[in-house]
């Protein structure tokens, strides 16, 4: 798949000197390993974490639900909160 399209990214200069003999030792340009790198953390990502974060949004739905349910059956502890004294 071409690579046509270009992100720039800042860094100390004793990290790119390390970088570069890093990707010296694959045989690689720093942008041909930068590019590996990336791309394999956008497929991690997509793959793992996101699905990962699902399960996890619902099960924390799933207490919060709980949570209320007990305090609507008297079986909680109170919850409230004064938003008067909430953070902004």
């Amino acid at each position: 798949m071409a690579r046509n399209v270009q992100i720039h990214v800042a860094v100390r200069s004793d990290i790119k000197d390390k970088f570069a003999k890093i990707a010296n030792g694959y045989g690689m340009t720093m942008s041909a390993l930068a590019s590996y790198i990336i791309g394999q953390y956008v497929y991690n990502h997509e793959k793992l974490i996101n699905p990962l974060s699902d399960d996890v949004r619902f099960l924390i739905k799933d207490k919060i639900e709980q949570v209320f349910e007990e305090e609507g059956e008297g079986r909680g502890e109170a919850f409230t909160l004064d938003m008067e004294e909430a953070p902004c």
